[in-house]
């Protein structure tokens, strides 16, 4: 069975809440599909915290498990995609080296390049898989 990581909207309108979840990419079930399970979810509305007293966006992960069903070899959503970079959980999937190049580096600046080369190189995925599971 494959699988991908997504978002599921919730919330009413003009107030989005995602729950990200881990659902069946099964053609006739991908609609209305009930999640396999739940990884966490993510309020993209600045809310205030009470901590920080700043203006914030939510997103609560659990990496362990997020870990676990892409080195099972789930596919990432491209919203999902960006929130785990910017969680820092690292850019993986099947997709990853072409997200990676979505901004184009300058032929002039020899250093983008040299940085998304490097880059694609620490993504060896086969790699992550086998330490992972081991």
């Amino acid at each position: 069975m494959s699988t991908r990581i997504k978002l599921q909207r919730l919330g009413r309108k003009h107030c989005p809440e995602y729950n990200i979840i881990v659902a069946s990419t099964h053609k006739a079930k991908r609609r209305a599909v009930m999640p396999i399970e739940v990884l966490g979810h993510y309020r993209p509305n600045p809310i205030f915290d009470k901590e920080s007293e700043k203006m914030m966006k939510k997103c609560e992960l659990d990496f362990d498990r997020c870990k676990y069903w892409i080195s099972v070899g789930s596919d990432i959503s491209y919203p999902v995609f960006k929130l785990f970079d910017k969680a820092g959980l690292g850019a993986f999937g099947k997709g990853a080296r072409k997200y990676h190049y979505l901004k184009k580096a300058d032929p002039a600046n020899g250093q983008i390049e040299r940085e998304a080369k490097k880059y694609v190189q620490k993504l060896d995925l086969e790699k992550w898989r086998k330490e992972f599971a081991a």
